[in-house]
Formats: structure tokens, sequence, C-alpha cells
């Protein structure tokens, strides 16, 4: 299996931490690009008119908070910077993306649009009724993804080919 792209997910948390450092060293490996993604959910990121006409609510988009976008953007630096080795920087072509929407749905329109071979994403593992209620975006993304899925919760992963 030849991978040339790999997409590397992140909420921020520590098992998204472990996932990036796992995806730069395996991209550092094949030769491959790390696509490093954050995803702002709509509720943070986008500006809402809301207009009240007979008895109705709408909201309509107005805009994106750029300071949102301008934090994330750092914090994603901040990230990679912290979490990949100095020597696997030095050999890794990397390519930092921020989007606004629906986590699981612009991860996989990402690994589309940049054709990846490979997507990698942390867990947190909930189980029981948390999980059922909630659902996962890893989970989401492990069944609509048109390439494997490598899911990392610390110190364990999954591999997950479609």
């Amino acid at each position: 299996m030849k991978l040339t792209r790999i997409l590397a997910t992140t909420d921020f948390s520590k098992q998204s931490g472990f996932a990036l450092e796992w995806a730069a060293y395996f991209a550092q490996c094949m030769k491959a690009d790390l696509i490093f993604l954050h995803v702002i959910t709509e509720e943070e990121g986008k500006i809402f008119e809301e207009v009240i006409g007979e008895g109705a609510v709408v909201q309509i988009p107005k805009g994106i908070r750029q300071n949102v976008v301008e934090e994330r953007q750092k914090k994603l630096k901040e990230q990679y910077e912290m979490v990949v080795s100095r020597e696997i920087k030095a050999s890794l072509k990397m390519e930092g993306l921020i989007r606004i929407g629906v986590p699981f749905l612009e991860i996989i329109r990402a690994a589309k649009e940049k054709d990846v071979d490979l997507i990698v994403m942390g867990t947190h593992g909930r189980s029981g009724l948390s999980h059922a209620l909630i659902g996962s975006v890893a989970e989401k993304v492990v069944h609509h993804a048109h390439c494997p899925v490598l899911t990392i919760k610390h110190p364990q992963y999954k591999f997950i080919a479609p």
C-alpha cells in the first residue's frame, strides 16, 4: 500500500496530539505529505443574524468570526510545533487546514478533496450510553470515508479499512 497523503485531524485534545505524532512519524516513514485539519463547528465559527417574523425565528449566516479562525490557526501551529519532533518536521511536507462546519462531514470532504490515502484521528473511546446518545466523530468518519481510517487512543490504535 503506497501512501502519498495522510490526513491527521485534531480537536486539540490529548488523543489528537498522539494521533498527530503518529501520523507525522508514519508520513515521514512513507515519504508522504501530511495534511493537518481542525474543524470549527458552525456554532463557533459563523455569525448568525436572527430574523423574527410571523412567529418564527430564522438564523441567517452573516459572516465568519475571524478571531475564532485566527485563534484556531495559531493553536494548530502550536500543536504541530509541540508534538512533532524537529527531525520529522525537517523531512515532512505539511499543510494545515481549518474548516468550518460539521466535523465528520468536513473531515470526509477534506479527505476527498485532498485525495488522501489514510485518515488518522484520535478517539476518546466513549462507550455505553454517552456513545449511543452522542455518537462519535471518529465512528462516523470510519463509516463514510473513502479511504482507511486509523483511530488512536493512546497507547492503543485500531486500523479500519473501508
